[in-house]
C-alpha cells in the first residue's frame, strides 16, 4: 500500500520504555529519550500532522538518524462514535525505539514539515487510540504498558494506542 507522506519505519531498535504524560494543556506527550543538556543538541526535524477532520500531532525526529524522539498529541480530533476496532491477531514485537525513513525530509532544508492525514480518534477506558485512515495494522509494537504502535505490512505507522489518564476537557468538542 502507498500512503502519501507516510511514516515508514526503517528500523525497530531496543530502547527504554518511553515516558507518557498528560496535563491540562497537552493531551499526551510521549518522550523516548530525555534531553541531554551536556551534549550538543542534535539537529531535529519537526513533523506537524494536522487531521483532515481536526486534531493535531507533532513528531520530533533526529534529522540525521531518523530516530523518533518525541510525539505530542497537541489536540484531539473528533472522537469516533463507533467502538474502537480491535487490533488484528498479528505478530507482536518489543523494543520501541523507532527509526523513521528520512525520505520525507532528506531533500528539504526546512526543520518544520507540515502534513495532513486522515486521523480517527477513539477514546479508550484510560487513554486514546489514533488510527491513520487507509493504513491497516498488521504488526504491533508494544512499548511497555502504556503504549502500543501498529504498523502496516510495509512498515508504515498505522496507529497509536496510549493508555494514560487524560483530562476530561480534552474530549470536549
Amino acid at each position: 500500500m502507498t500512503y502519501e507522506h507516510a511514516f515508514r519505519v526503517a528500523q525497530l531498535k531496543d530502547n527504554h520504555v518511553p515516558t507518557v504524560t498528560s496535563d491540562h494543556y497537552i493531551p499526551v506527550t510521549i518522550q523516548w529519550a530525555a534531553p541531554d543538556f551536556r551534549s550538543p543538541v542534535p539537529l531535529v526535524v519537526y513533523v506537524r500532522v494536522s487531521g483532515l477532520a481536526d486534531g493535531e500531532l507533532e513528531f520530533t525526529l533526529d534529522r540525521s538518524s531518523g530516530e523518533l524522539r518525541r510525539l505530542i498529541i497537541l489536540d484531539l480530533g473528533p472522537i469516533a462514535i463507533e467502538s474502537t476496532p480491535q487490533y488484528p491477531d498479528v505478530p507482536v514485537d518489543e523494543g520501541c525505539g523507532l527509526v523513521i525513513d528520512a525520505s520525507l525530509w532528506r531533500d528539504s532544508t526546512r526543520n518544520v514539515i507540515s502534513l495532513e492525514w486522515l486521523l480517527r480518534f477513539y477514546r479508550l477506558p484510560t487513554g486514546v487510540r489514533i488510527d491513520f485512515a487507509g493504513v491497516e495494522p498488521t504488526q504491533l509494537v508494544v512499548c511497555g504498558p502504556l503504549l502500543t504502535l501498529g504498523l502496516s505490512t510495509d512498515g508504515v505507522l498505522a496507529s497509536i494506542a496510549v493508555r494514560t489518564d487524560i483530562d476530561e476537557h480534552h474530549f470536549q468538542t
